[in-house]
């Protein structure tokens, strides 16, 4: 995107085809002011509101690179005033120079030159997000990071944020944006619990039989290259909301806000989120209850999101292991995408037997077609095709359905294995659990006494709890599928 340009010239006030706003100036002398807005590590920071006062009045937001160009406009002091969400509100003083004479540059960041003829002007600003914090020895590869929730304002918990320093954008000249991926936590219980039950940390596993971080399952794929740069988020609920059938999972939060933070708390190490490439993923209690979790996000909110003046929809829904014994999940999301004319967002589901939810009695495969309708996933896929990772734990799955197999936008899948498994079956819920623990994405101290047949199960004695899985399974095969470079 280019950088934005306001005109000011004799002759009325128009604005062209190209968007440039018009403006009639009776001196014929003019000046430029080219405004580039950067953070602290001097990175371009776009979509800043910049507003100028002085001889004229005028606003504009910056373009990707950083810059706003306020072209042809009277001479004169002017006061900038820059404001980026995240950051401080920053009013800069600038003299103006006509154009006829050549304007020295006005800057406050050192080593910035000025375009021959224009009064140039950076503007550096500071993060405004007190509390963030850096998580040390988050796993092999990566980095973790801790930020206060801005949007509660009672028992206020942390948001972390995982990226791989392949995120980072070196290049100020270019923006590169990378996608995001929101893991929404299910009901927990217990009040002491950390923040990080998404993105824990090895220090953290003993603590909390739940606690898994699933960017470590899938990091060593980003490290080699098949799966692109990505951002990974995990927000956390208060201690009141993550109560076991509370039912205020993630209800009053707004997408919004989420993607807001993770953005601003990404600027100084100049990554870019894109915003039309966001995935949401729920796993256990953030997926089953009305108006809340998933059911907001996809079903009430028909899984769109408004950030920096625009409406984006999401990438894809992401369902780890929650309601699936009916259709009320399923057909609350299918309803809300339709209503809002989404024809974007995909829906990949990834469960076990039980979908999370204690049943008594048996759970076959049969029992998981009202939600794979609800979502016109009723077409068996057969052998999955479209990733390497999913071709080659062929085994793993025993429901496995889209609703079109030559461009599936709903695949709704379920693992073998779990509660319900028949002692014959061969199971394949604990395919990776060996290799999730090697890679920090859990810990599971019985498998190194029980290390099973590699690549394939662990014995029944050396089995973590079924329902930790789910979520790791997923980000291990949908990343790897859906996020190619």
């Amino acid at each position: 995107m280019p950088a934005e340009r306001v005109k000011n010239v004799k002759g009325g006030v128009d604005v062209s085809a190209s968007g440039e706003t018009v403006v009639e100036v009776a001196d014929p002398a003019v000046g430029d002011l080219e405004v580039k807005v950067v953070g602290a590590a001097g990175q371009a920071l776009p979509d800043a509101q910049i507003d100028i006062r002085g001889p004229l009045a005028l606003g504009g937001r910056s373009a990707g690179d950083g810059t706003a160009s306020f072209e042809q406009i009277p001479p004169g002091k002017y006061e900038v005033d820059v404001f980026h969400d995240g950051f401080e509100r920053k009013a800069v003083p600038v003299d103006v120079a006509p154009l006829k004479a050549k304007a020295p540059a006005q800057s406050n960041i050192v080593g910035q030159q000025a375009t021959p003829g224009a009064t140039n002007l950076n503007v550096g600003l500071k993060l405004t997000l007190p509390g963030a914090r850096v998580i040390p020895n988050a796993g092999p590869i990566g980095n973790l990071i801790a930020v206060p929730q801005t949007w509660q304002t009672t028992d206020k918990r942390e948001m972390r944020i995982w990226f791989p320093n392949s995120a980072i954008n070196t290049d100020s000249s270019k923006v590169v944006k990378v996608p995001l991926v929101i893991f929404l936590h299910g009901e927990i219980g217990n009040n002491a619990v950390r923040d990080g039950q998404m993105l824990a940390t090895p220090a953290e596993f003993p603590l909390w039989t739940w606690a898994i971080n699933v960017a470590n399952a899938v990091s060593p794929f980003i490290d080699s290259g098949t799966v692109r740069p990505l951002v990974i988020a995990a927000p956390s609920e208060t201690i009141a909301n993550r109560q076991p059938n509370a039912g205020l999972l993630f209800k009053t939060v707004k997408l919004f806000e989420i993607v807001s933070l993770v953005s601003a708390a990404l600027t100084d190490p100049g990554i870019v989120i894109d915003d039309d490439n966001v995935t949401v993923v729920g796993w256990s209690g953030a997926g089953g209850t009305k108006n809340t979790g998933l059911m907001k996000f996809g079903g009430d909110d028909g899984g769109e999101f408004a950030h920096l003046g625009q409406i984006h929809q999401l990438f894809m829904i992401g369902i780890a292991d929650a309601r699936n014994d009916n259709d009320v999940l399923s057909k609350a999301i299918q309803a809300g995408l339709k209503k809002a004319g989404n024809g974007k967002t995909l829906v990949y589901s990834l469960q076990k037997d039980n979908g999370g939810w204690q049943l008594p009695g048996t759970f076959p495969p049969s029992v998981v077609e009202p939600f794979a309708n609800a979502f016109d996933a009723k077409t068996d896929f057969g052998r999955p095709l479209a990733s390497s990772a999913e071709q080659a734990d062929e085994e793993t799955f025993d429901f496995y359905r889209v609703d079109d197999k030559a461009n599936p936008k709903r695949i709704v899948t379920r693992v073998r294995g779990g509660r319900f498994r028949a002692a014959a079956v061969k199971p394949g819920l604990y395919k990776q659990t060996a290799l999730f623990h090697q890679r920090k994405a859990h810990l599971h101290a019985g498998v190194d006494t029980h290390p099973g047949v590699a690549g394939d199960d662990l014995p029944e004695a050396a089995k973590p709890p079924e329902h930790r899985m789910p979520p790791l399974l997923w980000a291990f095969y949908v990343l790897q599928r859906f996020f190619r470079p």
